[in-house]
């Protein structure tokens, strides 16, 4: 069974919103940036930057992508198991994915975890995230839901 897509679109944007203002210290001038800009976590991935990155066929495409590639477990389906899984992952430098953490998985079941992570694998290049211009490794986060129609 298939991802309910336009669901999927309307908790992204309520969560995520459609852009991302650059976070300032000063009202007067935007040429004072919080450091969580400049400062990457210990492997060197970023949480805030200039410009995020983005999935080549925007978030409609993207949610397509996931729709199309998610299968819904058959315990999940059987036990009517349904609920929300927020991961996050690294868009490397290059546009390729990285690292991949589930943040809160869906109550009692690994296995749409273990989807959910099959699928943000198979993502294809976004177009990265910039820091001054510079392409650099983002962290990204997304909810993925798993309902039952």
């Amino acid at each position: 069974m298939k991802i309910n897509v336009i669901f999927l679109i309307f908790i992204f944007i309520s969560i995520f919103g459609l852009g991302q203002k650059k976070d300032s210290l000063t009202a007067d001038t935007n040429s004072i940036k919080s450091t969580r800009y400049i400062e990457p976590d210990p492997d060197g991935n970023y949480f805030y930057v200039d410009e995020r990155p983005d999935f080549k066929e925007g978030w409609n495409g993207l949610y397509k992508f996931i729709a199309l590639h998610l299968n819904y477990p058959k315990r999940a389906k059987k036990e009517k198991i349904q609920g929300k899984c927020f991961v996050k992952f690294v868009v490397n430098a290059n546009g390729t994915i990285g690292k991949i953490e589930i943040i809160n998985g869906v109550s009692g079941c690994s296995e749409c975890d273990a989807e959910v992570i099959k699928v943000v694998k198979k993502l294809p290049k976004f177009t990265p995230g910039k820091v001054n211009g510079k392409a650099v490794p983002v962290w990204f986060q997304m909810p993925i839901s798993f309902n039952l129609q």
